[in-house]
């Protein structure tokens, strides 16, 4: 700097020290970021289904009713239900804190199981409130998963191999990605 006391490289140093100078906190003890998860362990008893329930390949989506890319991948994920016909997307509902509407909203959707319910709520239209406690416990779990195994933001994918995928892709890519291209 100016006054010949810091080295400024990316962080700030002190030249005596050799220490780093911040204005905050610093945190090096950041954990590494997961790059993979047990598919066993989901929770998929909590997840609404789109394309084939049955299907032999399966696509874990981490997502939020109420946020803006998780909006555009849905358009994605109904494409891709058409296209891949083979293929189960487990819809894994990820209220985020910055989303406070969006939890009774994925309750909502929790309690019914219902796709088209799941469309609403995505395309932001008005949806009925939630009725059950059981569909907080269902949310929860859901939550506690993600946070537990690195899943931090939406959309977030995860592949039948267990791999993350964080953010979404246009439907040809998922398809592709799935089909192991």
């Amino acid at each position: 700097d100016y006054g010949k006391k810091h080295l400024i490289q990316g962080m700030v140093v002190d030249i005596e020290t050799l220490q780093p100078v911040s204005a905050h906190q610093l945190n090096t003890s950041q954990p590494k970021q997961q790059t993979s998860v047990d598919v066993t362990t989901i929770p998929v008893n909590n997840a609404v289904i789109m394309g084939n329930p049955k299907g032999s390949k399966k696509l874990y989506v981490f997502t939020d009713p109420d946020c803006p890319y998780c909006r555009k991948g849905h358009e994605e994920l109904q494409k891709l239900a058409k296209i891949a016909p083979d293929v189960a997307i487990y819809i894994m509902l990820f209220p985020l804190p910055m989303h406070p509407a969006s939890y009774d909203k994925s309750r909502s959707v929790i309690e019914t199981m219902s796709l088209d319910l799941l469309d609403k709520a995505f395309a932001g239209k008005d949806i009925p409130k939630p009725k059950n406690e059981s569909s907080k416990k269902a949310i929860d779990e859901i939550v506690k998963f993600a946070n537990a195994n690195g899943i931090n933001g939406t959309p977030t994918m995860v592949l039948p191999d267990g791999t993350i995928q964080v953010g979404m892709r246009n439907a040809e890519t998922m398809k592709k990605m799935l089909e192991g291209k």
